[in-house]
């Protein structure tokens, strides 16, 4: 079986435990975002589709804090993402896959990312959805400067076995769960 097959494969599972925590577990993620945002000005978050992990507590506090906060948008398929400053107030329109984005866009670079996933594990491996989107992005923003990349999921999305990777997924640096902040061993 091939790697491109494996994640399909590896997600199936996935979404089934993402599906079931979303229904079951009560993520207070606020503070650990917070500590992991507190030493950055500007922090990519995003806004939840589907069964992921709401990060908006956060981000609402993050600005309230005095952070910048800005979203992925999709310019195009096989292209980097750009982020767009957020703020709660602002107008918001679909955009791709379903996620809200700000109507009015100003692109602004994060220093710290923080993504959505299906799935991770140990090893510091993320399984999205399969558009490379963040993989492209970050390794864009590390060819500037260092740029932390943190998971943000349940503790049920860990995958007890290794998931595939191919040589362009990008690793993480640590996950956010309910559990709070834990660091992979890569």
């Amino acid at each position: 079986m091939n790697i491109a097959s494996q994640k399909i494969t590896a997600r199936k599972a996935a979404y089934a435990r993402r599906a079931k925590a979303h229904g079951n577990v009560n993520a207070n993620i606020i503070p650990y975002i917070k500590d992991i945002a507190q030493q950055f000005h500007i922090v990519a978050a995003y806004m939840p589709i589907r069964t992921e992990i709401d990060p908006l507590p956060a981000m609402r506090a993050l600005h309230k804090a005095g952070k910048k906060v800005c979203i992925p948008v999709i310019i195009q398929n096989e292209a980097p993402l750009i982020f767009c400053e957020w703020a709660p107030e602002m107008e918001m329109v679909a955009g791709a896959f379903g996620a809200l984005i700000p109507a009015e866009q100003k692109p602004i670079i994060p220093e710290i990312v923080i993504a959505p996933l299906v799935a991770y594990d140990r090893l510091g491996t993320r399984l999205g959805y399969g558009g490379g989107f963040y993989d492209r992005t970050v390794e864009l923003l590390r060819e500037a400067k260092p740029t932390p990349y943190f998971g943000l999921a349940y503790s049920m999305q860990m995958s007890e076995a290794a998931l595939p990777k191919e040589d362009t997924d990008i690793t993480l640096d640590g996950i956010i769960t309910e559990k709070g902040i834990q660091s992979l061993m890569t």
